[in-house]
């Protein structure tokens, strides 16, 4: 990989590598240099193999940064007045909501549809063709939900 790189292997000190590669491995290497390029500027190279093919190459100079270590934003007062506006909004909206339900089942303005129909976390307690119907549709798009969220790839992939 160091010759199709274009790096003499001979200007390179073997060294412990300091990044990690993205992807599983079971040797890693490491190689310090300077750029032939330039030979004022230092030049890292971190590789890695899994049962003795490579699945992973980078070279590494001072300007490089890994996506998992560059550094986040913090974030400005106005957006966080924004979120958690938001957030308090929308449990109060469920609280609301659920204590509007509560009151119309306790006064019985709610459809003989609706109380048919048993909501439950409890599993076993899902045994009317309605519910199973019901939860199948809930099934069906949350994987749709979750498609369209991938960008419309599939959830796994198909090999």
């Amino acid at each position: 990989m160091l010759a199709a790189s274009g790096i003499d292997q001979a200007t390179l000190k073997s060294a412990e590598p300091t990044w990690l590669p993205p992807t599983g491995f079971d040797r890693r290497f490491g190689w310090r240099g300077f750029y032939p390029q330039d030979p004022k500027t230092e030049m890292e190279i971190s590789a890695a193999s899994y049962r003795g093919k490579p699945v992973y190459f980078h070279v590494i100079g001072p300007w490089s940064t890994a996506w998992r270590m560059q550094t986040q934003r913090p974030l400005s007062r106005a957006s966080v007045v924004r979120e958690t506006t938001f957030l308090a909004c929308g449990f109060i909206t469920l609280v609301v909501a659920a204590l509007f339900a509560r009151r119309n089942i306790r006064m019985g303005r709610v459809s003989a549809l609706l109380t048919s129909w048993p909501i439950t976390v409890d599993f076993s307690q899902w045994y009317s063709a309605q519910s199973l119907f019901m939860f199948a549709v809930f099934l069906a798009l949350l994987f749709y939900g979750f498609r369209i969220a991938l960008g419309n790839k599939p959830l796994w992939s198909e090999a």
